[in-house]
């Protein structure tokens, strides 16, 4: 009898390494899913500073051109800048003592 309960001891600790090791197999996994994750979503969000600064630095440049027409009738108010996915542009936010500066759309 005392054998056997040696044995269904045995068993219940490899029955319970196996599932600590599925476990930490599983928790890698959800750690490097994590990091893809993250990598991605800055991968994302400098791609759209990217592309905000370009069509802001665009809109400046077509704002700064001097205008032929005479009467103030003529001169349209520009609306706002829409990116390609319908996002409307509203400025850019620059903090020199943190060293930060970001494109701010409108919506975020």
């Amino acid at each position: 009898m005392r054998y056997l309960l040696r044995e269904e001891s045995l068993s219940m600790t490899a029955r319970r390494r196996m599932i600590l090791v599925w476990g930490q197999y599983a928790l890698l996994l959800a750690g490097f899913s994590a990091l893809g994750y993250c990598a991605i979503v800055v991968a994302e969000a400098t791609r759209y500073q990217v592309l905000a600064r370009e069509q802001m630095r665009k809109a400046n440049v077509a704002l700064a051109q001097p205008s032929t027409a005479r009467s103030s009738l003529a001169v349209s108010q520009p609306g706002p800048l829409l990116l390609a996915g319908g996002i409307a542009m509203v400025g850019r936010i620059d903090v020199p003592r943190a060293h930060v500066s970001v494109m701010v759309a409108e919506g975020t």
